[in-house]
């Protein structure tokens, strides 16, 4: 937007337009042009958010993406094109296939004008008005080179998340958090808790360390106070972050029954064993062989059934290695085997 070798006051403008291609095609010509006079300032997609940008970012000119459906033309001249002032209106028609950008400046033409101005124009004429910018240039040049980043970014984000999934593995490998089994229940139980660690690692991984890539590579930088890309939602991935951790909650539930009743399995004929709990202690009675004793113990490869009761208040009667945990209840009595 040079207008001569003279200096000239930097101009401060605001793109107008719902279309990140648009937008950003605009945004990164004037950067790669490096024009002296230009500074992008801000991007809006709607008229509303025009209408708070002028008040807080104070721009020069409006550039506004006439074949943009959202960004109403009719709303927009009335509230800004008849208006005084130093501000600049441009609308700018980037068709697809075309060489040139339609351009209309409110400051030279009235904006009853523009209609009969637009079916009219004949091209090369109006556009060294203000402002002239070929679209093979800008938008697939723009189009690709955005791709390419995102391949870029999508590749180092996941390899942050899988180096963060290999240490959490790793140091998970190094702690025992359970003690050593010593009860055939203890196999299903460790089974799940392994599964739902590794389903934790891996979600806690793909948060986090989307968060730190994040927090480094796409941080405002120091002085620009320009607007985020606009970015509009997405309704299949909506459906999928919905579908998928039903489907692991709903899997887990399965595993989990699963190991529930090969927990409550009981032997034709295991060993009965009366579990007695009173303050402070507990008592274990063995009727089949006469015995009473403060100690359990339990023959090898023989399977128990624990016979729980109380004679006071509810005790929870639980052995770490056993993996499995029951509340004894007073008057009454529960079996675990």
């Amino acid at each position: 937007m040079n207008t001569g070798k003279k200096q000239v006051e930097r101009v401060r403008i605001l793109i107008a337009s719902s279309h990140p291609l648009f937008a950003e095609g605009l945004r990164s010509l004037l950067v790669k042009r490096r024009e002296p006079e230009a500074s992008v300032v801000g991007i809006v997609s709607t008229i509303e958010e025009a209408i708070g940008a002028l008040r807080t970012l104070n721009p020069d000119l409006i550039i506004v993406d006439y074949d943009d459906d959202r960004v109403n033309r009719d709303e927009f001249l009335a509230r800004f094109v008849e208006g005084e002032g130093r501000l600049r209106v441009v609308l700018l028609s980037l068709k697809e296939g075309g060489s040139e950008a339609i351009v209309y400046d409110r400051r030279s033409m009235a904006a009853s004008q523009i209609e009969d101005w637009l079916e009219t124009w004949g091209g090369s004429e109006t556009i060294t008005h203000e402002i002239s910018i070929p679209v093979e240039e800008s938008l697939p040049r723009s189009e690709e080179s955005k791709r390419r980043d995102n391949m870029r970014h999508f590749i180092a984000a996941g390899l942050v998340v899988i180096g963060l999934m290999v240490l959490l593995i790793l140091g998970n490998q190094r702690i025992a958090l359970l003690p050593i089994a010593a009860s055939r229940q203890a196999v299903p139980i460790d089974n799940l808790f392994r599964l739902q660690f590794m389903v934790i690692i891996f979600l806690f991984s793909l948060i986090v360390g989307l968060m730190i890539y994040s927090v480094i590579f796409f941080r405002r930088k120091a002085g620009d106070e320009t607007d985020g890309p606009h970015i509009e939602g997405s309704s299949t991935l909506e459906v999928a972050w919905t579908i998928v951790p039903l489907g692991i909650v709903l899997a887990i539930a399965v595993i989990g029954s699963q190991a529930l009743g090969r927990t409550l399995a009981a032997d034709p004929k295991p060993l009965r064993v009366n579990v007695i709990g009173s303050q402070w202690a507990w008592r274990f009675e063995y009727p089949e062989l006469g015995i009473l004793s403060t100690e359990m113990i339990l023959p090898v490869d023989k399977q128990a059934l624990l016979i729980l009761s109380s004679t006071d208040v509810i005790h929870s009667f639980w052995v770490p290695e056993f993996r499995v945990k029951q509340d004894a209840l007073p008057g009454d009595a529960f079996e675990r085997q």
